[in-house]
């Protein structure tokens, strides 16, 4: 399994900060953190058969594997939450605190909760009508998981700002500071910030390691969609506007040229928030990179990973023209009417409700969904790829789509085009020639036409 980047991640920091802590070792089945009520005391583990070398750099914190814990930092950017409850609040007194590291999530996702927990071997899990709730609230286990974790694996969104509140608050607990009158003003102070989450900086001032494809898995996993769009699909993000930085580190690693719309709260909502959306539609991109991308075995562990499945499916039919006949008109529509909301089990009775379904049922109408699929994907295409061009089949009229290319002159000089249309107005060409060009590799008054890559 990949390792992590030690260099970006500053692990030194988090070696010294490991070093002057006692962590359990919880490697073992037969140690549990919440069966060590508060005790402090215990070591932490390195894998057995690594080098020396690999020992001194990569501290597997409690056992755990570097791609379970840049997954868990991406989803906690998208689910967690850390939060401190004062019992019997009143002015600068309290009765006591209670100290919370939680992932909520739809009863649907309950297995990915029991996981998590398994992986940590701590915290419980409470289950409330269609919502279940992963908690991490002891002693022991805020010391020596939560707080490790998070120091040796930063977030990367503003989390990171109520992540190092909660840090104090629970290094104020843990020698019962929080009992003073002096502990006591500064947990509400505390208290006050983490819930002011306006105050929350810019997550560009966090100095944060460079994005990983796990890190990335985790946060799509709570924060994305992948959907669709009049037989179209699309993956989105979406987030409040202090997120603005974190979406700019996104495109930049995903190479992405859509841009970041910056949508305002509507006049009739005035408590909303700004928002922002990185909404990558271009089915190329979509097709060459985010499939491959999101296929790689474990990114997605979510019920996610059963919307993207499906979602390639519908890539892969628009990609090669299926939209545009009616057989897979239907199938898009069946399958967008079970992503996302539509695939929970409290909405099972809107699924059925939402499909179109033809009165008259015809023998192909009543095959299952794969083997209508296998159908139609035996059918000639209406688009066909030649020389990696998409083309109308039959035909050498390009399909359109928002694609750079490059012009080579004689000189092996290249140019870059936004499109077709732009370089035919540079270089006074035909377009429709250049078309040509593009399809055939033929040259063209001392000019060569190609697509650029995709990213």
């Amino acid at each position: 399994m990949k390792r992590v980047n030690i260099e970006s991640i500053h692990l030194n920091k988090s070696l010294n900060t490991l070093a002057n802590c006692n962590y359990f070792n919880i490697t073992s089945s037969n140690n549990s953190l919440n069966n060590k009520e508060d005790s402090l005391e215990g070591d932490i583990s390195l894998k057995k058969g690594k080098s020396q070398e690999e020992k001194k750099s990569l501290p597997l914190i409690s056992g755990l594997e570097p791609a379970f814990l840049e997954w868990l930092s991406g989803f906690t950017d998208a689910e967690g939450n850390f939060n401190i409850t004062l019992r019997k609040f009143n002015g600068n007194t309290y009765s006591s605190v209670m100290l919370t590291f939680q992932i909520c999530l739809h009863i649907d996702d309950l297995f990915l909760l029991e996981n998590i927990k398994k992986q940590l071997n701590c915290g419980h899990i409470s289950i409330s009508g269609s919502k279940c709730n992963f908690f991490i609230n002891d002693k022991p286990s805020l010391l020596q998981v939560v707080l490790p974790i998070f120091n040796y694996i930063k977030l990367n969104s503003s989390k990171y700002y109520q992540f190092l509140i909660f840090e104090k608050a629970v290094n104020l607990y843990k020698d019962n500071k929080h009992l003073s009158t002096e502990g006591k003003l500064e947990m509400i102070s505390l208290y006050k910030q983490i819930k002011l989450s306006y105050l929350a900086p810019s997550s560009k001032i966090f100095n944060n390691a460079p994005l990983t494809l796990n890190w990335l898995g985790g946060f799509t996993d709570g924060d994305s969609t992948f959907s669709i769009s009049n037989y179209k699909p699309r993956l989105k993000f979406e987030n409040h506007i202090k997120e603005l930085e974190l979406f700019k580190r996104i495109k930049s690693y995903l190479n992405s040229n859509t841009n970041i719309i910056i949508t305002k709260p509507r006049i009739n909502r005035p408590n909303a928030n700004i928002t922002i959306t990185l909404d990558i539609t271009n089915i190329q991109f979509l097709k060459n990179h985010i499939s491959n991308l999101y296929s790689k075995p474990g990114i997605l562990k979510s019920k996610k990973l059963k919307d993207f499945n499906d979602w390639s499916i519908v890539v892969n039919l628009y990609y090669l023209g299926y939209h545009l006949k009616p057989e897979g008109q239907l199938l898009i529509k069946e399958i967008k009417n079970r992503l996302n909301n539509f695939r929970l089990s409290t909405n099972i009775k809107n699924i059925t409700s939402s499909l179109e379904i033809p009165n008259n049922k015809s023998s192909f109408d009543s095959l299952s969904f794969e083997n209508r699929l296998k159908i139609i994907l035996l059918t000639p295409s209406p688009y066909e790829i030649l020389n990696g061009v998409r083309v109308k089949r039959g035909t050498h009229k390009l399909v359109s789509d928002r694609v750079k290319i490059i012009c080579i002159d004689n000189l092996k000089n290249k140019t870059i085009y936004s499109s077709i249309t732009e370089c035919s107005l540079k270089l006074g060409l035909d377009r429709a020639k250049i078309k040509t060009c593009l399809i055939t590799g033929e040259e063209y008054k001392n000019y060569q036409f190609i697509f650029a890559p995709l990213p």
